[in-house]
């Protein structure tokens, strides 16, 4: 194997999960190793707006298309001697396995997938997140590692209470534009909650966050779009946290220690962690199936249709007041009465984290790195 010189990474714009992955395993390998970073993506997308360059500039940031398999094999075939980490990005394997580029595929979603995507099978290493589930044997290379989180900063609660919401991206590749009947139902519970005296903060993708800015009514609250470091400071002073189960966030109020209230599931995967969480006792999980009878079929629809059928959930909850005083009086008591965290600890505690690490180590033996000294 030719001395590895450069590492490409690419992500994808599913929600911020992939991108502030991408941006720990950057971080860990910045500390421990001698080679040039490059993050891929496309300028104007949800990728660069998580991964704020001016933020990292260790790390060289490339305007291309992610998800146009020609153009990133075009741009992997200029880098002699790199390999290529993907984070739910099946074009740049794909690319890097028919260049003979060595590569390796995070899958944090391992434990979601019925049937992974064909590339995931072509990737030198696979590192998952089984998160205790059954997962599909697709990779004799795969490793099995704790979640990805990155430093995980102290918990500093302050005197003055902090109510965090966190809607995520809310964008999806496979499906154009936002949610906008899900956010529009966000919007009313939000404005119908009384968070007292609290300072609040709704963070999102700035799309998502527009939308919402405008039809809630509560003009103190900070909504917008946050820088990655800005989002994790205030979330180890937040006294709740309520957000969609995304794995990222979810995982990082766990290991944090931040009571947490998860909202309606959004998409697919928020959908069956939310039902994982249910299962671990995980007190304060809002479901669909308490409101609405759910065919079982809906668990195995692809997440382009289960976008819109979360949309029509949304915009039929948005008709039923008594349905809606029923989600306000629970998401209420939620915030108003001290809950216990010992699940959420036992939940994070199984599944471990610093993942970066044993990945970057499993990639340094693997691939001859060459270490800072």
């Amino acid at each position: 194997m030719k001395q590895i010189d450069t590492i490409l990474l690419f992500s994808n714009p599913f929600g911020y999960g992939p991108t502030t992955t991408l941006l720990h395993i950057a971080e860990e390998l910045s500390k421990r190793t001698c080679v040039k970073l490059v993050a891929v993506g496309k300028d104007g997308g949800l990728c660069k707006e998580i991964f704020h360059p001016s933020e990292h500039p260790e790390i060289k940031w490339c305007d291309v298309d992610e998800r146009n398999f020609d153009k990133v094999k075009t741009f992997i075939s200029q880098y002699p001697n790199s390999a290529v980490i993907s984070i739910l990005n099946r074009f740049c394997i794909q690319a890097a396995s028919e260049l003979r580029v060595p590569n390796a595929l995070v899958d944090f979603l391992a434990w979601f997938w019925e049937k992974p995507a064909n590339e995931y099978r072509l990737t030198d290493l696979y590192f998952i997140n089984s998160l205790g589930e059954h997962v599909p044997q697709i990779n004799t290379h795969a490793f099995d590692i704790p979640v990805i989180l990155g430093p995980i900063p102290q918990r500093k609660k302050t005197e003055e209470k902090i109510i965090l919401i966190n809607i995520g991206g809310s964008q999806n590749p496979l499906v154009e534009g936002i949610p906008t009947n899900y956010l529009t139902l966000f919007s009313e519970i939000i404005n119908r909650l009384h968070f007292g005296k609290a300072t609040v903060f709704i963070a999102g993708g700035k799309t998502a966050t527009d939308f919402v800015k405008v039809r809630v009514q509560d003009t103190t609250y900070k909504i917008g779009s946050l820088p990655h470091e800005q989002f994790l400071k205030i979330h180890a002073q937040a006294h709740r946290f309520i957000s969609l189960s995304g794995t990222n966030a979810t995982f990082m109020s766990f290991a944090l220690g931040v009571p947490s209230i998860f909202l309606f599931p959004q998409l697919l995967a928020h959908w069956k962690l939310s039902l994982i969480l249910e299962r671990s006792k995980i007190p304060t999980v809002l479901m669909w199936e308490h409101f609405y009878p759910i065919d079982d079929k809906t668990y195995h629809l692809s997440e382009k249709d289960l976008v819109p059928f979360t949309e029509s959930l949304s915009a039929k909850t948005l008709t039923k007041p008594q349905i809606m005083t029923k989600i306000v009086s629970r998401i209420q008591n939620w915030i108003d009465t001290p809950f216990s965290t010992s699940n959420q600890n036992k939940f994070i505690e199984k599944i471990g984290v610093n993942g970066e690490e044993t990945m970057i180590s499993t990639l340094i033996k693997q691939w001859g790195i060459p270490r800072k000294q």
